[in-house]
């Protein structure tokens, strides 16, 4: 779940944050250029720590930016909650 994200962000990709936050991550990547298993990193991310990841994410208007992205535990260490910039 996407819990915050900077305007950077959103100009990138062409969504209002209001829409972005609360929203799985997963549902805006694009799988078929991105082969990631977020559960993978975001076990190692819960271990402590971050991980930076390059992913193609698919923007508001149905094209693809391709980013890459610093993953890091919340503040809310019992939560899935992550984000992402």
């Amino acid at each position: 779940m996407i819990c915050a994200i900077d305007h950077v962000c959103t100009s990138l990709l062409g969504y209002k944050r209001s829409d972005l936050i609360g929203l799985n991550l997963a549902s805006i990547i694009d799988t078929n250029s991105t082969p990631v298993s977020l559960q993978e990193v975001f076990s190692r991310v819960r271990e402590g720590g971050s991980e930076n990841r390059r992913l193609d994410f698919i923007k508001e208007d149905g094209t693809t930016a391709h980013t890459q992205v610093r993953f890091e535990s919340s503040i809310y260490p019992t939560a899935s909650l992550w984000a992402w910039r």
